[in-house]
């Protein structure tokens, strides 16, 4: 018998969305995509506009943000460590 080890991983996105007077955005889809695997995780904001998009792998993302009423957002090329939260 050979005992088998869970790996875990720590290694988030998570931040806050607000307007361009600092106000925050509750309730925006914040779509975050693996580059190499093409995997979509998605989050929505809270009343204070935060979000956290938990357990992903070591890689290259693109994070898209949407709301009704106001331009869509993207940043593409956010590079993320294992167990890094960024």
């Amino acid at each position: 018998c050979v005992p088998i080890l869970a790996q875990t991983s720590n290694t988030k996105i998570t931040g806050q969305i607000a307007d361009t007077s600092d106000g925050p955005i509750p309730e925006a889809e914040v779509i975050v995509t693996d580059a190499r695997t093409a995997i979509e995780r998605h989050a929505t904001t809270n009343e204070q506009g935060y979000y956290t998009v938990p357990w992903l792998t070591s890689g290259e993302y693109r994070i898209d943000v949407r709301r009704e009423g106001f331009q869509p957002v993207t940043r593409s090329g956010v590079r993320l460590y294992a167990d890094q939260a960024l």
